[in-house]
């Protein structure tokens, strides 16, 4: 039987609920696992924020209380470019 610690995350926003659940081996450092969990996270939320507003990524920076900066490199570090609108709510 493996021993290990269960981790559940879980944000809760207006606009959603984010939920990731890890089961972390006590075997192995933690830090990879926990940085892969929030990055999936982070994606998520940042994706929602964007589809929500539109793709306008000013107003998805104000929305998620970043820089403006700190989003389009985000977006680079996850890989979101598609600008395809949907039909979410509109911030």
């Amino acid at each position: 039987m493996s021993k290990g610690i269960s981790v559940k995350i879980i944000v809760a926003e207006a606009g959603g609920t984010f939920t990731e659940q890890v089961m972390i081996d006590s075997s192995t450092a933690m830090q990879p696992q926990i940085k892969e969990v929030v990055c999936k996270i982070e994606k998520a939320m940042l994706g929602e924020a964007l589809t929500r507003c539109r793709w306008n990524r000013g107003v998805a920076a104000r929305v998620l209380e970043i820089s403006y900066r700190s989003i389009l490199y985000k977006m680079k570090e996850y890989g979101l470019s598609n600008k395809e609108l949907t039909n979410g709510q509109n911030c």
